[in-house]
Protein backbone atom coordinates (compact mmCIF):
# COMPACT_ATOMS: atom_id res chain seq x y z
CA UNK A 1 0.00 0.00 0.00
CA UNK A 2 1.49 3.33 -0.84
CA UNK A 3 1.65 6.18 1.30
CA UNK A 4 -1.10 7.93 -1.08
CA UNK A 5 -3.61 5.49 -0.63
CA UNK A 6 -3.07 4.99 3.32
CA UNK A 7 -3.70 9.30 3.39
CA UNK A 8 -6.70 8.59 0.88
CA UNK A 9 -8.51 5.69 3.45
CA UNK A 10 -7.60 7.38 6.51
CA UNK A 11 -9.62 10.38 5.20
CA UNK A 12 -12.66 8.18 4.58
CA UNK A 13 -16.18 8.18 6.86
CA UNK A 14 -16.16 4.71 7.86
CA UNK A 15 -19.27 2.57 8.15
CA UNK A 16 -18.48 -0.85 9.91
CA UNK A 17 -20.14 -4.50 8.41
CA UNK A 18 -20.57 -7.76 10.13
CA UNK A 19 -21.23 -10.87 7.89
CA UNK A 20 -23.60 -13.56 8.40
CA UNK A 21 -23.62 -16.60 6.27
CA UNK A 22 -26.59 -19.39 6.81
CA UNK A 23 -26.20 -22.41 7.12
CA UNK A 24 -25.32 -24.44 4.48
CA UNK A 25 -23.95 -21.50 2.17
CA UNK A 26 -21.07 -22.24 0.71
CA UNK A 27 -19.74 -18.31 0.13
CA UNK A 28 -16.10 -18.11 0.69
CA UNK A 29 -14.38 -15.47 2.34
CA UNK A 30 -12.81 -14.09 -0.59
CA UNK A 31 -15.88 -13.58 -2.73
CA UNK A 32 -17.45 -12.13 0.46
CA UNK A 33 -14.16 -9.77 0.40
CA UNK A 34 -14.43 -9.23 -3.53
CA UNK A 35 -18.12 -7.96 -2.94
CA UNK A 36 -17.51 -5.56 -0.32
CA UNK A 37 -14.10 -4.18 -2.57
CA UNK A 38 -16.54 -3.88 -4.90
CA UNK A 39 -19.12 -1.92 -3.60
CA UNK A 40 -16.53 0.18 -1.79
CA UNK A 41 -15.15 1.42 -5.45
CA UNK A 42 -18.78 2.48 -5.86
CA UNK A 43 -18.95 4.34 -3.45
CA UNK A 44 -15.33 5.66 -2.97
CA UNK A 45 -16.67 9.25 -4.85
CA UNK A 46 -18.84 9.69 -1.65
CA UNK A 47 -15.73 9.36 0.82
CA UNK A 48 -17.34 6.42 2.40
CA UNK A 49 -16.08 3.23 2.90
CA UNK A 50 -17.34 0.18 4.30
CA UNK A 51 -15.09 -2.15 6.48
CA UNK A 52 -15.80 -5.77 6.88
CA UNK A 53 -15.32 -6.49 10.73
CA UNK A 54 -15.96 -9.88 11.38
CA UNK A 55 -17.70 -13.24 9.50
CA UNK A 56 -20.20 -15.41 11.55
CA UNK A 57 -20.82 -19.07 9.70
CA UNK A 58 -24.03 -20.48 10.89
CA UNK A 59 -23.82 -24.23 11.48
CA UNK A 60 -27.02 -24.81 13.13
CA UNK A 61 -30.36 -26.41 11.13
CA UNK A 62 -32.36 -23.36 12.46
CA UNK A 63 -30.36 -21.11 9.65
CA UNK A 64 -30.68 -23.13 6.59
CA UNK A 65 -33.37 -21.92 4.21
CA UNK A 66 -35.16 -23.64 1.84
CA UNK A 67 -35.67 -23.37 -2.06
CA UNK A 68 -37.65 -19.75 -2.44
CA UNK A 69 -38.45 -19.88 1.94
CA UNK A 70 -37.32 -15.95 2.50
CA UNK A 71 -40.07 -13.85 0.87
CA UNK A 72 -38.75 -10.50 -0.47
CA UNK A 73 -41.41 -7.67 -0.72
CA UNK A 74 -43.75 -8.20 3.08
CA UNK A 75 -43.14 -6.82 6.10
CA UNK A 76 -41.10 -8.34 8.79
CA UNK A 77 -44.23 -9.66 10.96
CA UNK A 78 -45.27 -11.39 8.09
CA UNK A 79 -42.63 -13.29 7.86
CA UNK A 80 -42.14 -17.32 9.42
CA UNK A 81 -40.75 -17.26 12.39
CA UNK A 82 -37.49 -18.26 11.27
CA UNK A 83 -37.12 -15.51 8.93
CA UNK A 84 -37.36 -13.00 11.78
CA UNK A 85 -35.02 -14.87 13.92
CA UNK A 86 -32.50 -14.60 11.26
CA UNK A 87 -32.98 -10.80 10.56
CA UNK A 88 -32.70 -10.27 13.81
CA UNK A 89 -29.73 -11.84 14.56
CA UNK A 90 -26.80 -9.75 16.36
CA UNK A 91 -23.27 -10.75 15.37
CA UNK A 92 -20.36 -10.71 18.68
CA UNK A 93 -19.57 -7.11 19.48
CA UNK A 94 -21.54 -5.02 16.93
CA UNK A 95 -24.05 -2.41 17.54
CA UNK A 96 -27.10 -1.17 16.19
CA UNK A 97 -25.51 1.21 14.03
CA UNK A 98 -23.64 -1.26 12.28
CA UNK A 99 -25.09 -2.98 9.26
CA UNK A 100 -25.37 -6.85 9.52
CA UNK A 101 -25.02 -8.14 5.65
CA UNK A 102 -26.77 -11.62 5.65
CA UNK A 103 -25.92 -14.05 2.79
CA UNK A 104 -28.90 -16.39 1.65
CA UNK A 105 -28.43 -18.63 -1.58
CA UNK A 106 -30.52 -17.17 -4.28
CA UNK A 107 -32.70 -19.94 -4.48
CA UNK A 108 -33.64 -18.98 -1.17
CA UNK A 109 -35.22 -15.79 -1.98
CA UNK A 110 -38.65 -15.15 -3.51
CA UNK A 111 -39.82 -11.55 -4.44
CA UNK A 112 -43.54 -11.33 -4.18
CA UNK A 113 -43.58 -8.18 -6.30
CA UNK A 114 -41.33 -8.65 -9.15
CA UNK A 115 -42.23 -12.56 -8.38
CA UNK A 116 -39.34 -13.67 -9.76
CA UNK A 117 -35.98 -14.60 -8.04
CA UNK A 118 -34.31 -11.28 -6.58
CA UNK A 119 -30.66 -11.01 -5.45
CA UNK A 120 -30.95 -8.55 -2.38
CA UNK A 121 -33.53 -7.06 0.28
CA UNK A 122 -32.85 -4.86 3.10
CA UNK A 123 -34.97 -4.27 6.45
CA UNK A 124 -35.42 -0.89 8.49
CA UNK A 125 -35.52 -0.17 12.09
CA UNK A 126 -36.54 2.37 13.99
CA UNK A 127 -34.99 3.60 17.20
CA UNK A 128 -37.67 1.79 18.57
CA UNK A 129 -37.22 -1.50 16.94
CA UNK A 130 -33.99 -3.27 16.25
CA UNK A 131 -31.17 -5.10 17.16
CA UNK A 132 -30.02 -2.37 14.15
CA UNK A 133 -30.97 0.20 12.17
CA UNK A 134 -30.41 -1.75 8.89
CA UNK A 135 -30.32 -5.99 8.04
CA UNK A 136 -29.52 -6.60 4.25
CA UNK A 137 -29.94 -9.91 2.71
CA UNK A 138 -27.88 -11.42 -0.01
CA UNK A 139 -28.17 -13.72 -2.54
CA UNK A 140 -25.03 -15.71 -2.85
CA UNK A 141 -25.25 -16.24 -6.41
CA UNK A 142 -25.73 -13.32 -8.51
CA UNK A 143 -23.22 -11.80 -11.00
CA UNK A 144 -23.58 -8.68 -9.81
CA UNK A 145 -23.08 -9.23 -6.18
CA UNK A 146 -20.76 -5.75 -5.71
CA UNK A 147 -23.58 -3.54 -7.03
CA UNK A 148 -26.18 -5.28 -5.23
CA UNK A 149 -24.33 -4.83 -2.40
CA UNK A 150 -23.81 -1.18 -2.79
CA UNK A 151 -27.35 -0.70 -4.01
CA UNK A 152 -28.41 -2.08 -0.47
CA UNK A 153 -25.96 -0.22 1.34
CA UNK A 154 -26.98 3.34 -0.02
CA UNK A 155 -31.05 2.14 1.38
CA UNK A 156 -28.83 1.51 4.64
CA UNK A 157 -27.05 5.14 4.84
CA UNK A 158 -30.59 7.13 3.95
CA UNK A 159 -32.09 5.22 6.84
CA UNK A 160 -33.65 7.72 9.42
CA UNK A 161 -32.86 5.85 12.30
CA UNK A 162 -36.07 7.49 14.61
CA UNK A 163 -38.56 6.58 11.95
CA UNK A 164 -37.11 3.51 10.24
CA UNK A 165 -37.85 5.34 6.72
CA UNK A 166 -35.18 5.39 3.90
CA UNK A 167 -36.01 7.73 1.49
CA UNK A 168 -33.82 8.55 -1.81
CA UNK A 169 -32.85 11.90 -1.98
CA UNK A 170 -32.27 11.81 -5.77
CA UNK A 171 -33.84 14.52 -7.96
CA UNK A 172 -34.97 11.49 -10.15
CA UNK A 173 -36.41 9.51 -6.91
CA UNK A 174 -39.41 7.13 -7.87
CA UNK A 175 -42.62 8.93 -7.03
CA UNK A 176 -44.05 5.48 -6.38
CA UNK A 177 -41.21 4.29 -4.89
CA UNK A 178 -39.53 7.04 -2.80
CA UNK A 179 -36.62 4.80 -1.68
CA UNK A 180 -35.79 4.02 -5.39
CA UNK A 181 -34.41 5.89 -8.39
CA UNK A 182 -35.84 6.52 -12.00
CA UNK A 183 -32.85 7.21 -13.71
CA UNK A 184 -31.53 3.64 -15.07
CA UNK A 185 -27.23 4.78 -14.91
CA UNK A 186 -27.99 5.21 -10.96
CA UNK A 187 -27.47 3.00 -8.21
CA UNK A 188 -30.53 3.43 -6.45
CA UNK A 189 -32.76 2.25 -9.63
CA UNK A 190 -34.17 -1.01 -8.49
CA UNK A 191 -32.01 -3.48 -10.88
CA UNK A 192 -28.25 -1.37 -10.69
CA UNK A 193 -26.05 -1.49 -13.65
CA UNK A 194 -23.41 -3.05 -14.25
CA UNK A 195 -21.12 0.37 -13.44
CA UNK A 196 -23.88 2.60 -11.76
CA UNK A 197 -22.79 6.15 -10.56
CA UNK A 198 -24.77 8.43 -7.29
CA UNK A 199 -25.63 11.70 -7.86
CA UNK A 200 -24.66 15.33 -5.28
CA UNK A 201 -27.73 14.78 -3.36
CA UNK A 202 -27.32 11.09 -2.57
CA UNK A 203 -23.56 11.81 -1.72
CA UNK A 204 -24.44 14.24 0.78
CA UNK A 205 -27.32 12.48 2.27
CA UNK A 206 -24.62 9.39 2.77
CA UNK A 207 -22.44 11.86 4.79
CA UNK A 208 -24.75 12.33 6.97
CA UNK A 209 -25.44 9.04 7.83
CA UNK A 210 -25.88 7.86 11.82
CA UNK A 211 -24.07 4.63 10.53
CA UNK A 212 -20.58 6.54 9.70
CA UNK A 213 -17.77 6.40 12.54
Amino acid sequence: MTNNEQVFISAQRIVNVYVVVCTGNSMSDGKIKMDIRGANRIWKSSGISFRLKGITRHTEEAYRFKEREFVGGILLNKQPKKVQKLIRYNPVSSSRNDIAVIYLDTSSIRDVKAKRITTGAIYFFNRKQGPRTATILMASNSSQRAQMLAHEFGHALFVDPVSGLAVNPSPTMAPKDPTHDLERKNLMFPKPPAKPVTNQNQRNKALKSTLIR
